[in-house]
């Protein structure tokens, strides 16, 4: 019976797989970037609030706002009701994958980095020649957490996409099996 279901349908079979696959790649790579970029920098002794904005992301770790202001903000303020931006937005900087991110970059001995400095590379490319290429068991590690959070994600969709053309994969069998 669930197999009827499931693969005699073609929104499920050609819609929400090919929603799901595009939402996880796209927030894959997106947050990949974005929490390679904020561990290298915190872990820099030179910049100037890295101990402050450190605080800040753990402190989030600790405490949320709660559903009812998140939803408010993505629905009221950023109108991103029935959009795939509400689906990425949410998951690409988790707190604890930067923790996790910094703390490798951590390991790199900030020597190579300084030489790099004062051979004349600048910050971006002693991030993209150096810093990646050292890190890429973390990067893996990292972009591996990512795309399971994407993947398996079915509450934002619930919570923001109503149309049934840009349902993802999870919320379309979880309603599927709610039914």
């Amino acid at each position: 019976f669930a197999y009827r279901i499931v693969f005699e349908n073609p929104q499920i079979l050609i819609g929400s797989y090919f929603v799901t696959i595009g939402i996880t790649v796209i927030g894959t790579t997106t947050g990949l970037f974005i929490v390679a970029m904020t561990g290298y920098a915190l872990q820099r002794p030179d910049f100037p609030y890295r101990n402050n904005i450190s605080f800040y992301i753990y402190f989030t770790t600790l405490f949320s706002g709660g559903v009812v202001p998140f939803y408010l903000l993505m629905t009221q303020y950023l109108n991103l009701k029935d959009n795939y931006l509400a689906v990425i937005l949410p998951g690409l900087m988790s707190p604890f994958l930067i923790i996790m991110m910094k703390s490798f970059v951590k390991s790199i001995p900030h020597a190579i980095t300084e030489s790099a400095k004062i051979d004349g590379a600048s910050e971006w490319k002693t991030f993209f020649k150096i810093v990646i290429p050292i890190a890429t068991p973390s990067l893996a590690t990292v972009g591996l957490f990512i795309a399971f959070i994407y993947w398996n994600d079915w509450w934002l969709g619930m919570l923001f996409i109503e149309n049934a053309k840009l349902t993802p994969l999870q919320f379309m069998l979880y309603r599927i099996m709610n039914n």
